[in-house]
């Protein structure tokens, strides 16, 4: 005789030569000779896979069991109170009755739609969240749900959960706040035929999610491509002078022109410019030529207009000296000064009357 223990958790199988004869329950048993035991968890789902699946469903032991078949759109939840402690996909099972508060609930998985039976602490949980799909979108961006390939609806910023099932699901989150887009090095022609690279700069956004996403593929390409045409077009109409003289009145002309084309893609530039024109070495060497002539020319003509204006200054001072004599005299004192000031010093020679010798000398 042998004695074995079994736990609560546990179930003891009983054979007696190769067939299931007992199943025993938490206890101390003793086995008489040629019975052999198998202790089991009394925890774990007992599958259709299992040898002992066959052995226990039909016998007369079926009494200690709970079966469940799960379907390929289903999912079984196994409870302990009003936790689920377990999930079950498709497949067949067995469950050891217990005293327990163990409970089970057969649900269906397969809506398209975000889960709203389950609050978010459930679906977050270790054993929920391998059956889910899990998609954040964060604040300012758009969930674009693609289901079998095909589209299937749009939702707001928001954490949702989808559940694993036989679809094929695909998320696209898609940002509706204002991006950046750079267009950088674009070789042309102007209209007099001048070769030059332009670097436009721009800020747009998304105004038509399922035209972006839906009806067209790879938007980003088709907006740069857009813009791109948009340059050439409005660019070749120029020549080099205008292009450099109006650079803000083209920039507002290449948007506008943009977002005729961008319309049909659910786009918006909201604004662009040239940030950059970019000149061949000969080029810029002519058009610096041109900028110093011009200069020099400017430069030349002030100094033509300062000396007119000399020239007629000295006229009219000439003009009154000689209308009146009064002020001839006072100019006339006044150079006399200007030398004085220049003179280090004055010989006087004996023999002649002093103030007689000045006048002459500042009279000559």
């Amino acid at each position: 005789m042998k004695t074995i223990t079994v736990t609560k958790n546990q179930r003891a199988i009983i054979y007696k030569n190769g067939q299931l004869t007992d199943v025993l329950k938490a206890g101390t048993h003793n086995l008489f000779w040629g019975k052999t035991a198998q202790v089991i968890s009394a925890q774990p789902a007992i599958t259709a896979q299992s040898a002992l699946f066959a052995e226990l469903e039909n016998g007369e032991f079926s009494n200690l069991l709970t079966r469940h078949e799960v379907d390929s759109n289903q999912l079984l939840l196994r409870f302990l109170g009003k936790n689920i402690i377990e999930t079950y996909g498709v497949g067949t099972y067995l469950f050891w009755k217990s005293d327990m508060a163990i409970s089970y609930e057969l649900i269906e998985i397969s809506s398209t739609e975000n889960i709203t039976t389950f609050n978010r602490s459930v679906l977050e949980s270790a054993i929920m969240i391998e059956r889910v799909h899990r998609v954040v979108v964060p604040e300012g961006n758009q969930l674009v749900v693609f289901v079998n390939g095909a589209y299937k609806y749009m939702l707001p910023a928001d954490t949702y959960y989808f559940w694993k099932n036989a679809n094929v699901f695909s998320f696209k989150v898609v940002d509706l706040r204002t991006l950046n887009i750079e267009v950088q090095g674009q070789e042309l022609l102007t209209k007099d035929k001048t070769s030059i690279r332009v670097n436009f700069s721009g800020q747009y956004k998304m105004v038509n999610v399922h035209r972006a996403m839906v009806e067209n593929s790879n938007y980003y390409a088709q907006m740069y491509a857009a813009i791109q045409l948009a340059i050439r077009e409005i660019i070749g109409s120029q020549t080099l002078d205008q292009l450099l003289e109006t650079k803000t009145e083209l920039s507002n002309q290449l948007v506008e022109r943009a977002n005729t084309l961008l319309e049909n893609i659910g786009l918006e530039l909201i604004t662009g410019g040239l940030k950059d024109i970019i000149l061949p070495g000969d080029v810029k060497e002519i058009l610096n030529k041109v900028l110093v002539a011009e200069k020099q020319a400017q430069a030349n003509m002030i100094m033509r207009r300062e000396e007119t204006a000399t020239t007629r200054n000295l006229l009219n001072t000439a003009r009154l000296m000689e209308e009146n004599e009064m002020l001839y005299k006072l100019k006339e004192m006044e150079f006399v000064e200007r030398i004085a000031d220049k003179i280090d010093g004055i010989q006087v020679h004996a023999g002649a009357n002093v103030s007689d010798q000045l006048k002459t000398l500042f009279s000559k």
